[in-house]
C-alpha cells in the first residue's frame, strides 16, 4: 500500500505494515479511528447518491437516507423542487421522520417529541405553547431563531 493515510502515525504505522497485493489487515476493518477517516475524508467531502426523483413523485413525498450519524430527508416541494432536510427537529434534537418513507400529511413534517411542525420546505410552521394553544414561529420566536431545519444539504 503505498502513501501515508492522513490521521496520525497510527494510520500511518498500519498502513506501512499492509503487504502488497494482499487482503487488508483486519484493524483496517475494525478500527473506529480509520472508519471516522473513511466518512470524513471520502465520503463526507464529495457528491452522494441518495436516490432517484421518480420514488418521490408527489408533493410532500419523502424518503429517509442515513449515513453514519447523518439522517437526511429527501422531500418533493409544492414547487416540484427536490430538497434534503436535516431529520432533527430544532426543539430537542429528536428523528422527524422515523418511516423510511412516506408522504408529508397536509403538507407538514411533525416531530413526534413536542409537535413542532415544518412546511415540506423546512420552514417552521407551528409548534405547540405549553398551555396547549398553538403558536405560529412568528409569534414566538425572535427573527434570528425563526427558521428552517438546520443544516440542510445542497440538492
Amino acid at each position: 500500500m503505498s502513501g501515508a493515510v492522513p490521521g496520525g502515525s497510527p494510520l500511518n504505522e498500519l498502513s506501512g505494515r499492509q503487504p502488497a497485493g494482499r487482503a487488508l489487515l483486519q484493524p483496517f476493518y475494525l478500527s473506529p479511528e480509520i472508519y471516522r477517516n473513511d466518512i470524513e475524508l471520502m465520503l463526507m467531502r464529495h457528491w452522494l447518491c441518495v436516490g432517484h426523483e421518480s420514488t418521490i413523485p408527489d408533493s410532500g413525498s419523502y424518503f429517509v437516507f442515513e449515513i453514519d450519524r447523518e439522517s437526511v430527508i429527501i422531500i418533493r416541494g409544492n414547487d416540484g423542487v427536490v430538497r434534503g432536510l436535516i431529520n432533527v427537529c430544532r426543539h430537542r434534537g429528536s428523528r422527524i421522520c422515523y418511516d423510511a418513507s412516506g408522504k408529508a400529511k397536509r403538507g407538514l413534517l411533525v416531530c413526534p417529541y413536542h409537535a413542532w411542525a415544518y412546511t415540506i420546505d423546512g420552514a417552521l410552521r407551528s409548534h405547540p405553547r405549553p398551555n396547549g394553544t398553538i403558536a405560529s414561529p412568528l409569534s414566538c420566536l425572535s427573527p434570528k431563531e425563526e427558521g428552517r431545519l438546520s443544516g440542510r444539504p445542497k440538492i
